[in-house]
């Protein structure tokens, strides 16, 4: 199984990747965004939502691990 890490995946151009990758089953997808307020409840089921910002690079070394 393929990993995806979005960054900014509340952005228009994390959003349009998102949805052609939501379906894939052979994808583990991780959506990583700044603002919560943001999630717009159509992130996939299977995707998992990390809250934080990708100049914490210790918590993106975590994420990607």
């Amino acid at each position: 199984m393929k990993k995806v890490l979005v960054l900014g995946a509340s952005g228009e151009i994390a959003q349009w990747v998102i949805r052609m990758l939501a379906d894939r089953d052979d994808i583990e997808l991780t959506l990583l965004l700044r603002d919560p307020k943001k999630l717009t409840s159509s992130e996939p089921s299977n995707a998992r939502i990390v809250i934080g910002d990708v100049l914490d690079a210790k918590r993106l070394r975590r994420i990607m691990a």
